[in-house]
């Protein structure tokens, strides 16, 4: 787009629209950073958005699937913000995977739930967005905006985390959620 020598391309304006739009604001990073590794410095890169992309799941796992650990940040149209991270690539595989390093967060609350009472922490299935233990503890259905699908059923795998403090109700709507890749420095 040019207008009397002012030009823009498109790149430039996605780029601006998701920097104002982004759920995980940049002065959370080093919270995120902690409940990751306090010892380490973290890099993020946003490999997906439902501010951008469509919201289904194949889409998701084709963006994200190989991509390393992964942090997932939602927020839902109850306007709570929370999420999870996995230390474990996600790949389609239809079943349940350990990761003693996964946990789930509340934005919110500045709060980690890390501590797991079994080993199914992430169900990696084509059909389902990002789902972190068995139970449901934090699932993001196939048509997260427009289903309520998505569901928050804690405490499962996640002994310490509560719905209440997720996403403060047991089914939801998704407004926006965003996948990045962890990038240990």
């Amino acid at each position: 787009m040019t207008e009397q020598g002012f030009s823009v391309s498109q790149n430039e304006i996605v780029n601006d629209f998701l920097t104002k739009n982004l759920i995980l604001k940049e002065n959370e990073y080093r919270l995120i950073n902690d409940f990751i590794d306090p010892n380490k410095l973290i890099k993020l890169k946003l490999l997906y958005s439902t501010a951008v992309a469509d919201y289904n799941s194949q889409t998701f796992h084709y963006l994200c699937n190989g991509k390393g650990p992964t942090l997932i940040v939602v927020k839902s149209k109850n306007g709570k913000r929370f999420g999870g991270y996995t230390s474990i690539s996600w790949k389609s595989l239809n079943r349940y995977i350990t990761d003693e390093k996964a946990f789930l967060f509340s934005l919110d609350l500045r709060k980690c739930f890390k501590k797991q009472k079994n080993p199914q922490s992430i169900y990696d299935h084509s059909s389902y967005g990002p789902t972190f233990g068995n139970g449901h503890d934090l699932h993001i259905a196939d048509q997260c905006k427009v289903t309520n699908g998505n569901s928050c059923n804690c405490p499962n795998t996640y002994s310490e985390a509560t719905t209440q403090e997720l996403a403060g109700e047991n089914t939801f709507v998704v407004e926006n959620y965003e996948v990045y890749s962890v990038i240990l420095v």
